[in-house]
């Protein structure tokens, strides 16, 4: 078995964990045979995106149902807003809204397979042990299980909090720690580990010996 058949089978079993996990919380959406957002901050969004996608105009920043009677401007979803609704809008046109909106619900599906295949790369890279990268790949992959029984309860707060916990540490372990920080790492170089003067006469010696 080479190397690399050995990373594509952890692609595609990791994959698969985070996947049935993943479809689960989309099912829990599911309501009356059409997909329902679980909490108002996701309704919201929802709403923007599907508009954009049915309509062809642009994000509104205005939004008159917000501090009713006077409206207030709404910036700073503008960007994700209309990300997504591009990705969604590639797979369009589309016939009726519900169309629209199950391609929108199944997003974070695809993002969670592509980000695994992210993850397996970096193994790769680093030349990381077999053991120790299904090790890593499975905690990364086990990530949304852990949430799932919040992202379901019929509390409201209860789901918001479930949901918003995935989607943060989805994204941390994904683009932040996957991005981000080699990226910063390479780019400053060994001053990435500096340490000013006045603070290495303070910190403790430690010795391996």
């Amino acid at each position: 078995m080479t190397p690399a058949f050995r990373y594509a089978l952890l692609w595609i079993v990791g994959s698969l964990v985070i996947v049935v996990a993943a479809l689960a919380m989309v099912s829990g959406a599911r309501v009356g045979g059409e997909y329902v957002p679980s909490n108002a901050d996701a309704f919201y969004h929802a709403r923007r995106i599907l508009d954009v996608v049915m309509t062809g105009q642009a994000v509104q920043q205005f939004d008159a149902s917000i501090q009713f009677p006077e409206g207030s401007w709404i910036t700073w979803p503008w960007g994700f807003d209309t990300a997504v609704a591009a990705v969604v809008g590639f797979f369009g046109p589309f016939a009726a809204e519900s169309d629209a909106a199950a391609v929108l619900m199944h997003l974070p599906v695809v993002a969670a397979v592509l980000a695994v295949a992210l993850l397996v790369l970096l193994w790769r890279q680093l030349e990381l042990a077999l053991p120790a990268a299904v090790l890593a790949t499975f905690a990364f992959a086990a990530l949304p299980l852990v949430f799932l029984a919040f992202a379901v309860s019929p509390v409201a707060n209860t789901r918001q909090f479930g949901i918003g916990l995935t989607v943060a540490v989805v994204l941390d372990a994904s683009v932040v720690r996957l991005i981000l920080l080699p990226a910063l790492i390479r780019m400053f170089g060994e001053r990435t580990w500096a340490v000013p003067p006045w603070l290495d006469r303070v910190l403790p010696r430690f010795s391996t010996h």
